[in-house]
């Protein structure tokens, strides 16, 4: 490969590759986590499961960015079960509510559940990693999701 020119346009086409690459591995793990992966029927399904399980309010709000106010969150998918978040509706700052799944902690200023949701049925996310629905990287990259969240709320809250 003797002329500069056939040279330098390989390797800017070879930098073009890896960026790419680089970006769309960022896109695919952020998009998935992503609230809009639920389509509005599944947040409807989700919704009626939750209301029969906890009652009160039928429409949940779906977190998004910087809520303060969302009941809801998806934290991701695997083996057909959408990863939900669920918190009460009453924000509570004096306690700090904990779920330790297998060591990975979720912790929470709002009493909350989570579970993985899949045919209409809400399983409790510790039972569905027991019986070997969830994996355990599935909970990793949720944790890594939710303290996302919370770090938004809390700078969207100003605490």
């Amino acid at each position: 490969m003797k002329n500069p020119r056939v040279k330098k346009t390989i390797i800017i086409a070879l930098s073009v590759v890896i960026v790419l690459i680089v970006l769309i591995g960022f896109f695919f793990n952020f998009v998935e986590f992503s609230p809009a992966l639920i389509s509005y029927n599944e947040q409807q399904q989700i919704n009626d499961a939750l209301y029969s399980t906890h009652g009160g309010f039928r429409y949940y709000q779906w977190y998004y960015s910087g809520s303060r106010s969302d009941s809801c969150r998806c934290y991701g998918r695997e083996n057909g079960y959408i990863l939900v978040y669920y918190a009460d509706h009453s924000l509570t700052m004096k306690y700090e509510y904990i779920a330790d799944i297998d060591g990975i902690v979720f912790a929470n200023p709002r009493h909350f559940s989570f579970y993985a949701y899949k045919d209409g049925e809400l399983i409790d996310i510790a039972d569905a990693y027991e019986q070997g629905l969830i994996s355990r990287e599935a909970i990793v990259k949720a944790k890594e999701y939710h303290d996302h969240c919370q770090k938004e709320i809390t700078a969207a809250c100003g605490k």
